[in-house]
């Protein structure tokens, strides 16, 4: 509308950018405008854990520079210390790999956790991941894809050291 009014008018060359620009600069604008969309949801945080080790986050931080012949690390963290493992592993490691990765480092030390949060890779979301919890009587909860916000920990566990995430192609597990 601003547009039109002003283009009856006056006309100069860029015109519809320079007034798009205003507009969204302009707090009086910003202030006067109408919310358009609909009321934000509530929140349902996941609960607190009563004790260490009893909920547990699984991700993988695929593509990384060639180390010893591996490249991928395998992120394991606590919900309630938010104490991490970093296991170094290969991009091509099998589902039945990494549930021993998994057993020998957090199953040996800590016990078996009562839920298992993970994205839905297929890694996780097997038919092995399947039996292992059924065997267990642990329960896996798995992230809608493509929102690796509800798994925070571990996306949070995958920062370089100066800050920056792993490029969302790194995210695709």
């Amino acid at each position: 509308r601003t547009y039109n009014r002003i283009a009856a008018v006056y006309y100069w060359p860029r015109m519809s950018r320079d007034i798009k620009h205003y507009a969204a600069t302009c707090d009086l604008c910003q202030k006067a405008k109408p919310r358009r969309h609909g009321g934000v949801g509530l929140l349902q945080p996941i609960p607190i854990p009563a004790q260490p080790f009893e909920v547990v986050c699984m991700d993988h931080i695929p593509d990384l520079p060639d180390s010893k012949g591996n490249n991928n690390a395998l992120v394991i963290a606590d919900k309630l210390t938010k104490y991490g493992f970093f296991i170094p592993t290969t991009t091509s490691v099998s589902a039945v790999e990494t549930a021993k990765l998994f057993f020998a480092n957090v199953v040996a030390h800590y016990g078996i956790p009562r839920q298992i949060l993970s994205d839905r890779d297929s890694k996780w979301s097997g038919l092995f991941w399947k039996e292992v919890c059924r065997a267990t009587g642990s329960r896996r909860l798995l992230t809608t894809a493509y929102h690796p916000q509800v798994n925070g920990q571990t996306e949070r566990a995958n920062c370089y050291e100066d800050g920056t995430s792993v490029p969302e192609e790194g995210l695709r597990i």
